[in-house]
């Protein structure tokens, strides 16, 4: 959520109490200086929360505090099934409470054994099929009429004089949105 994010510019640290509550890392919640190992800690809780359906820390709790205490004093629970070794290694690394020891050298998270005979130079050319293709209900050609006819929308409304949603509307924002 690129809404919450803060940028570094001529420094290597902030500490901005800035996030959202379920994927803020111990060291935003106790208010120290981050970098860049708070974005690790966050791909560590979004890659348990796909794999295991929910996140690490306060996935029962609504409450920001409660889900902070649970960020800052509990480890994540990881099943001892076998077959997810690799996979718990990984995000031990990634939910590492002290940032300094969080790994945040991708091309060290590459050798990790989770990654073991993954074709990265295929990823980076875009040639691995994904495993699942969901059914095209738009054509590529409508899709990127679609996609220009917004952009192009975007472009001559971004910088309005007028805020107001209700104006932009008025001006042709309801022909793009009535598309859908």
């Amino acid at each position: 959520d690129f809404g919450v994010a803060t940028r570094l510019i001529n420094k290597d640290s902030t500490s901005t109490f800035v996030g959202s509550s379920y994927y803020m890392s111990p060291e935003i919640i106790l208010g120290k200086n981050y970098n860049f190992s708070v974005d690790y800690w966050a791909v560590g809780i979004i890659l348990y929360e796909i794999f295991y359906g929910r996140v690490p820390f306060g996935f029962d709790l609504k409450e920001p505090k409660q889900i902070y205490k649970e960020i800052t004093d509990k480890k994540p629970v990881l099943p001892s099934d076998p077959n997810h070794m690799h996979f718990n290694a990984l995000i031990q690394l990634l939910l590492n409470k002290n940032h300094n020891k969080r790994i945040m050298n991708f091309h060290k998270i590459k050798t990790l054994s989770f990654f073991e005979g993954f074709d990265w130079e295929g990823l980076f050319k875009m040639r691995i099929k994904p495993p699942y293709m969901p059914e095209q209900k738009t054509n590529e050609k409508d899709l990127f009429n679609q996609n220009l006819k917004f952009i192009n929308f975007m472009r001559n409304n971004i910088y309005s004089s007028s805020n107001d949603l209700e104006d932009l509307m008025k001006n042709g924002a309801h022909d793009y949105f009535n598309d859908f």
